[in-house]
């Protein structure tokens, strides 16, 4: 979702719903005004927002400065095993550690993915996350049966 889709969304009827579907809301730029639970909250890019199917919600994606970058991604229940993530999809409220340890939010947001992939038979390890040459890292991720 790019500036015009959001002012293309600003001007119609934006009514709370429900969608047979769960979604992950991704921002990289701009804002989130997201109605949830009968609370309004507005998040500030970069975040991560998951709503979960009939999961009654409204969005507003916002402009930041005339800018607005957001990814929508839909997918079946089944898609993500059923495990308690919710808390990384938040990592700006995680502490000061745990932001510093995320340059920026599209390195981490792959890892996030990775969770997605996992079954509920199978483990995830991470492999070469040391630094190599002083500085060069390319954190990476196994997923095995368990």
């Amino acid at each position: 979702m790019d500036s015009v889709e959001a002012e293309r969304i600003k001007g119609t009827l934006n009514k709370p719903h429900a969608h047979p579907f769960e979604a992950l809301i991704i921002g990289v730029v701009g804002q989130l005004e997201h109605f949830i639970d009968f609370k309004t909250t507005i998040f500030e890019a970069p975040f991560i927002s998951f709503v979960p199917k009939g999961k009654v919600h409204r969005v507003k994606p916002l402009l930041k400065d005339g800018n607005c970058k957001m990814w929508v991604l839909r997918f079946k229940s089944e898609f993500i095993p059923d495990e308690d993530h919710q808390p990384l999809t938040n990592f700006s409220s995680q502490g000061r550690a745990f932001q510093l340890s995320i340059p920026s939010p599209e390195h981490y947001l792959l890892l996030l993915y990775s969770l997605a992939l996992k079954d509920k038979n199978e483990t995830i390890t991470l492999y070469n996350d040391k630094p190599l040459a002083g500085s060069l890292t390319m954190t990476s991720l196994k997923i095995d049966r368990a």
